[in-house]
C-alpha cells in the first residue's frame, strides 16, 4: 500500500513519513491524530488518510460520551475526602459518603487515586544476607574430632575477639 500511495499522492507519503515521526516524537493519542485528517476539502480520500495515519476508520466518527453532571460531584465528592484523608480506601469513602462502594472503587480507578498503606515486603532489608566464606574447603576429615563445631554468639555478647585463630581479650 505505501508503495501505491507513494506512486499516486507522492506529497501524501512524505506527509505520512513526517507525521510517523512527530508520532514517535510527541507520543499523540488517536484522538489528536483524528484532529489531523481534513474532512471537507481533501484530495485524497478519508480511507486512505486514516491509513496513511495509522487509525481505523471507525476513530473518525467516534465521539467520547460526555460525563454525567451526577458523576462529576461524586469525583468532586471523592476527591474531597480523598485529600483530607489520603489513607481512607474505596469502602471508608463509600460510607462516609453514602454511595455504592464498586462505584466509588471505579471511580477512584478512573481518578487515579489509591489509598496510602504500607505495601507488602516493605520491611524486608534492603541489603541480602551476607554469604560467609566455607573455611574447610579443601580440608579433609581424616579422623573422628578432627572438624569441630561451636556457636561463638555467647563470646561475642562477652565481648571476646577471635583474631587469627586466637581468642584475644
Amino acid at each position: 500500500m505505501d508503495q501505491k500511495i507513494r506512486r499516486v499522492h507522492p506529497a501524501a507519503f512524505k506527509a505520512k513519513v513526517a507525521l510517523e515521526a512527530l508520532k514517535d516524537e510527541n507520543h499523540l493519542s488517536p484522538r489528536e491524530i483524528v484532529s489531523h485528517i481534513n474532512k471537507t476539502s481533501s484530495v485524497l480520500p478519508l480511507g486512505i488518510q486514516t491509513e496513511l495515519l495509522g487509525i481505523s476508520r471507525n476513530s473518525l466518527y467516534y465521539h467520547p460520551k460526555p460525563v454525567d453532571p451526577e458523576t462529576l460531584t461524586v469525583m468532586n465528592r471523592i476527591d474531597e475526602l480523598y485529600t483530607r484523608r489520603p489513607f481512607y480506601g474505596s469502602r471508608r469513602i463509600a460510607r462516609d459518603l453514602g454511595y455504592n462502594r464498586k462505584r466509588v472503587q471505579r471511580l477512584m480507578r478512573e481518578m487515579g487515586i489509591e489509598a496510602i498503606y504500607q505495601k507488602p515486603n516493605l520491611s524486608k532489608n534492603n541489603l541480602p544476607h551476607p554469604v560467609y566464606p566455607y573455611l574447610l574447603k579443601g580440608v579433609i576429615a581424616g579422623h573422628p574430632n578432627h572438624i569441630w563445631g561451636t556457636d561463638i554468639i555467647p563470646l561475642l555478647k562477652q565481648n571476646v575477639i577471635f583474631d587469627n585463630g586466637k581468642f584475644v581479650n
